[in-house]
């Protein structure tokens, strides 16, 4: 499922309360709200990015919820620094066991990698896939990143909805 926004640009309901009325069960689809919620703010930077959610949206705990929202967070981060301008896919995959994170970028339109000095484009500290993969292995989940051979890269995080391990 792809919604759109305003001016077609991908809209992920983000006006899902975290629970339901009585504050008794969470809401499947807030969830996937606050797991995508940095992908408004680099839309509002003017990063090109859409959201595509398959499956059923489920509630997760929260460790695992805390660990997808960063896992977009990274990745978007990572787009801003490296690849300003490229076109960019965040995809949400629920089964009744797992929720798989993905977010990949295309080719950037603007300028990409190091300057002509050869500083990156932003400052980085080079340790952000690292931590993500720790915060993943820590929830349950298994971690992969690396290019996509179009110019591309792409992040990859399948963790468990119980917060049980992947299998």
């Amino acid at each position: 499922m792809l919604r759109n926004g305003p001016a077609g640009q991908a809209d992920t309901g983000a006006t899902n309360p975290a629970h339901d009325p009585a504050g008794q069960r969470p809401v499947p689809g807030a969830a996937v709200d606050r797991i995508t919620e940095p992908a408004d703010g680099s839309r509002a930077a003017g990063l090109p990015v859409t959201v595509h959610v398959e499956g059923a949206p489920q509630p997760l705990v929260e460790p695992v919820e805390r660990a997808a929202h960063r896992v977009v967070q990274e990745a978007l981060t990572n787009v801003h620094k490296h690849a300003p301008g490229a076109t960019t896919r965040v995809h949400l995959t629920f089964d009744p066991r797992t929720v798989r994170v993905r977010v990949v970028n295309g080719p950037a339109d603007g300028p990409a990698g190091p300057t002509a000095d050869g500083d990156p484009l932003l400052p980085s500290g080079g340790h952000g896939l690292i931590g993500l993969t720790e915060r993943v292995r820590l929830a349950g989940g298994t971690f992969e990143s690396g290019p996509t051979g179009d110019g591309g890269f792409r992040i990859d995080a399948a963790l468990p909805t119980s917060g049980r391990g992947v299998s």
